[in-house]
């Protein structure tokens, strides 16, 4: 079944074609060289929000360990780059946030833990183990919290439900 939905934003008129038996949004723009019906569609998955850019990511961390200044802009620079080479999206578009030394307990204790929320539109279900398995690696690297001590709450965001440059998608 193929659902066509028009979408109007202030950067780009798109179409997205959403194919429901595989759970897939593909968002489709006016200028390509293939036909579907009487309609022109690109035949890549492209982004709403310009090239490269099919999902807004934002990348959340939580954790009760402080986290020093030099060891924080590594590590945000280190979740931001693995978000994107994991989604396969420009960086451009990457959010990262650290909430360091937040009061939290995990099982009753206040060891080192840490609590991420990844958020993105379209984020494919398929990486979620591997965004799991890289995040909660480079979280005991970077900071000491062992991957038992970690939960990851994985979201796919609606376009209409997320802003930027002013704008909803």
């Amino acid at each position: 079944m193929v659902k066509i939905v028009a979408l109007k934003t202030r950067h780009y008129r798109h179409f997205l074609l959403v194919f429901a038996h595989y759970g897939r949004h593909l968002p489709v723009g006016p200028k390509s060289g293939v036909f579907y019906g009487i309609f022109k569609f690109r035949a890549i998955i492209t982004p709403f929000c310009g090239p490269g850019c099919l999902v807004m990511p934002f990348l959340m961390i939580q954790t009760n360990v402080k986290v020093d200044p030099s060891r924080s802009a590594k590590l945000l620079r280190n979740a931001s780059r693995h978000v994107a080479e994991t989604l396969g999206k420009s960086e451009k578009y990457v959010m990262v946030a650290l909430e360091d030394e937040t009061p939290m307990l995990f099982g009753g204790k206040a060891e080192p833990l840490a609590y991420l929320e990844l958020k993105s539109i379209g984020l494919p279900k398929d990486k979620t183990s591997q965004l799991s398995a890289t995040l909660s690696g480079l979280l005991q690297e970077e900071i000491g919290v062992t991957a038992d001590r970690v939960y990851i709450e994985f979201a796919d965001a609606l376009a209409p439900m997320w802003g930027w440059d002013g704008a909803t998608f």
